[in-house]
């Protein structure tokens, strides 16, 4: 499990340090918690933090296209949770 407290202050000690870099901090994912960290620090899978990933960013970047994207990882964990049943149906 990732030690939520450290891995933040890692980013934001690195977020000071590249402040404005587009490859390694865009502007769409420095609103509030950075989106990775948030996904890491609740251990989710690809599909679920592609689903937090297109949520959070959809006013800033990709609109309802992004929607969209949430809405397709949404549906695939949908299905993959009931064909394994572990959640309830």
């Amino acid at each position: 499990m990732v030690d939520f407290k450290e891995h933040h202050e890692a980013g934001k000690r690195l977020k000071r340090q590249k402040s404005g870099d587009e490859i390694n901090h865009p502007k769409h994912y420095n609103v509030g918690i950075e989106t990775t960290d948030y996904i890491s620090s609740w251990d989710m899978s690809f599909i679920e933090g592609n689903i937090v990933k297109y949520v959070t960013r959809y006013k800033y970047k990709g609109g309802v296209k992004d929607l969209e994207k949430a809405k397709w990882y949404l549906e695939l964990l949908i299905a993959e949770q009931r064909t394994k049943g572990k959640y309830g149906q």
